[in-house]
């Protein structure tokens, strides 16, 4: 996994596109471990309610406050997503690589679509 990471901004909000009204997700953060090759063998979660903050939600997009920018972990980030669908969780997290920073204002951040390759 050495995806280039999704580059966004803590002043802006971190977006992500729902399918559809009834869709959500889990939102989490985590970091890899790797081996001696620098191969990904799993995921730690960083723990803490704080992180994000939900601000806005509408039928095809959430929207989060990014509360840290979790310095510690700059170069090994990654948001996990799961759907979750009136209360039910379907199918693996999806782990993406960001590189969160500050920015200069009227930086927009990319919408996230769940299920697309980073």
């Amino acid at each position: 996994g050495s995806l280039k990471p999704i580059t966004l901004c803590a002043q802006d909000y971190l977006k992500i596109e729902k399918p559809d009204p009834c869709t959500s997700y889990e939102i989490g953060f985590a970091y890899a471990n790797k081996d001696t090759s620098g191969n990904i063998i799993s995921f730690t979660d960083i723990s803490g309610t704080d992180i994000l903050k939900l601000v806005k939600e509408t039928n095809s997009i959430l929207e989060y406050e990014f509360k840290t920018l979790l310095p510690e972990y700059r170069n090994n980030l990654y948001i996990k997503l799961r759907v979750s669908r009136q209360g039910s969780q379907f199918g693996d997290y999806q782990y993406m690589r960001i590189n969160l920073t500050n920015c200069d204002q009227g930086i927009v951040n990319p919408i996230i679509k769940s299920g697309a390759n980073y």
